[in-house]
């Protein structure tokens, strides 16, 4: 197939960056370059990627990995910011304090109407430049909850691997640096092409949701009535919910307790308590041989029909399907047919 002119890509790189990210994407679309030029359909290249900074000095990543980069341009189309590390809400502040060059960058792109997508927790920095105002948008969920507090005029969507809005392009955690790069083959170079990268690379073409790999107990607070409700939600999570309950064992009204939860963790307590319990039923279809119907009421649910409504709302698969895929009959037919193949 004919594509015309490369496709101008970006991939903005600084201090403490996470390499993984960076050249996730650089390599995935130097690959697609290789297999296009293996075409016989082929006869121009897709991609023109370059890895930039602000400045053009050296970087060190967060993995210690050093690199001299161009300096960043203002005639790509594409400009691809991966994430950062950090541990705690205040050293968050203080990474996008010393990231303002970054961010006056994304701002500039964002005038000029260049296409914008930030990788995990790089999407804080689209944040931080005002791109994701009035945008919906996702990144890695283990940061969802201060994702949410710290940009209230964006709409979350933290299920999705990937989110488009417009010009401006969300993911997941670090891996999913991955299917960014593929959607973008997808989108230069046809299904086909993107199908054939993804079994070249072993990438799951029908991976779009990170929900499935959500670790409700991960889910970090800011303060000792919301810390204080979660604990008490996952103590209690095969009894049914008592908003009123909670709040009393919190020494709390309901009220103060909803606006506490959607301001540090996104959600609701009852949102929470759902994520609470399937990440137990998720437990539970891993790594025990207890029945698919027997799980609900083990996590709190009465019938089994609310239970798998609710399941396949936060990880996109049924409770049996789930249990296919990740449980121990699953890993064990991974180990057989390796040891047969030995």
């Amino acid at each position: 197939m004919r594509v015309g002119h490369p496709l101008s890509v970006e991939v903005l790189v600084y201090d403490d960056c996470i390499a993984a990210e960076l050249f996730a994407v650089a390599d995935m679309l130097a690959m697609a370059n290789a297999v296009v030029a293996r075409s016989s359909l082929s006869v121009a290249m897709p991609f023109d990627v370059s890895v930039v900074s602000t400045s053009g000095q050296t970087v060190r990543t967060s993995a210690g990995v050093c690199i001299t980069p161009r300096k960043a341009s203002r005639r790509a189309d594409v400009l691809v910011v991966p994430g950062f590390n950090f541990a705690a809400a205040d050293e968050l502040a203080d990474r996008l304090t010393r990231s303002a060059g970054e961010v006056r960058w994304i701002k500039g792109a964002a005038r000029l109407n260049k296409r914008i997508a930030g990788v995990c927790v790089g999407v804080f920095l689209l944040g931080e430049a005002g791109v994701l105002d009035n945008r919906t948008a996702t990144t890695a969920w283990v940061v969802g909850g201060l994702f949410v507090s710290r940009y209230p005029l964006m709409r979350p969507d933290l299920d999705s691997l990937l989110v488009r809005d417009g010009p401006v392009w969300t993911t997941g955690a670090v891996t999913a640096a991955y299917d960014l790069a593929l959607e973008l083959v997808r989108e230069r170079c046809g299904d086909a092409t993107a199908a054939l990268l993804g079994k070249i690379t072993l990438l799951d073409s029908n991976r779009i949701l990170q929900s499935p790999y959500v670790l409700a107990d991960l889910g970090g607070t800011t303060s000792d009535v919301v810390s204080r409700a979660c604990h008490v939600i996952r103590r209690r999570v095969a009894a049914p919910f008592d908003l009123g309950e909670l709040a009393k064992a919190c020494t709390t009204s309901t009220r103060t307790l909803n606006r506490r939860f959607r301001e540090e963790l996104g959600w609701s307590p009852l949102q929470f308590a759902h994520k609470v319990r399937v990440e137990r039923a998720k437990a539970l279809l891993e790594t025990t041989g207890i029945r698919v119907q027997d799980v609900p009421a083990k996590v709190g649910y009465g019938d089994e029909t609310t239970f798998r409504q609710i399941f396949v709302r936060h990880t996109g698969m049924t409770p049996s399907t789930y249990r296919q895929r990740f449980g121990r009959a699953a890993l064990s037919r991974a180990t057989d047919g390796r040891q047969r193949r030995k």
